[in-house]
């Protein structure tokens, strides 16, 4: 869809964070993570499956948590 400084530009960023977050090596916050999603027209947990998995877990387990409660 574009390069990573023409991404950045659109998104108020600089390649570098572009990059970073291809690479795993960052995450966007939630505006963000909305904007990825939107741009490439993906859904969030195919942009960011880790993140969508350790969310997954932290929720199982604190449900888990309650239940034993």
């Amino acid at each position: 869809i574009g390069s990573c400084r023409e991404v950045g530009q659109i998104f108020g960023l600089t390649d570098s964070a572009i990059r970073k977050t291809e690479n795993g090596q960052a995450c966007p916050n939630l505006q963000g993570a909305f904007m990825y999603s939107l741009y490439f027209k993906q859904p969030l947990e195919e942009l960011f499956p880790d993140v969508f998995q350790e969310a997954k877990r932290s929720l199982d387990d604190a449900l888990e948590r309650s239940r034993i409660r």
